[in-house]
């Protein structure tokens, strides 16, 4: 597991462009307010919304319609479908929380180089963060509701049109099958 680590950080992608000029791809139909942050190589479809503060990353693809609020963190290759609801706050694709240890217990960062799909009609709520995974992907799947306050960890495979209500945790890897409600403050 320790030599996973120091291998995972051989593979660890940069989390500020190098690009000199960017590459964007934006809708004449969006809509971006003041002070948003657009990296290189991003995809923004048709009729998107995109509010003040946002901030998204290199290799970003934000599918029609979606709606993106204010001070949003839109990680490095997170792909988000049509028609999904991201709001206030929420951060999507941040670095999973891994680690592994040596015979002394001392703690080694484990890169996590992966994304963070989310497919058509989700909605995410305020403060809600989402992990990218080490490798792959953390998928939420189409038409789920994710409320405020929830914590997504990586390599987490959400299914269909699940309710994810307030102050709930998905341990890392998790997965859920479709139409699962998950109550307030519960954990996986």
């Amino acid at each position: 597991h320790l030599s996973f680590a120091f291998l995972s950080k051989l593979f660890a992608k940069p989390l500020i462009s190098t690009a000199k000029e960017k590459v964007q791809n934006i809708a004449k139909s969006a809509r971006i307010m003041p002070n948003v942050y657009i990296g290189d190589n991003v995809n923004i479809g048709e009729n998107v919304i995109i509010m003040a503060g946002a901030y998204i990353g290199d290799n970003v693809s934000i599918g029609d319609e979606s709606i993106i609020h204010p001070n949003v963190v839109i990680y490095n290759d997170t792909k988000i479908g049509k028609k999904c609801h991201l709001l206030a706050n929420c951060v999507i694709g941040s670095d999973g929380f891994g680690y592994a240890h040596n015979k002394n217990g001392e703690h080694y960062k484990i890169y996590h180089n992966g994304n963070v799909v989310l497919e058509d009609f989700v909605e995410v709520g305020a403060c809600t963060t989402i992990d990218r995974a080490v490798f792959d992907s953390t998928i939420i799947k189409a038409g789920t509701k994710v409320d405020n306050l929830v914590q997504i960890g990586h390599n987490c495979n959400i299914g269909q049109n699940c309710i994810i209500v307030a102050q709930t945790g998905i341990s890392g890897s998790s997965e859920l099958g479709r139409n699962v409600i998950m109550g307030g403050q519960s954990a996986t």
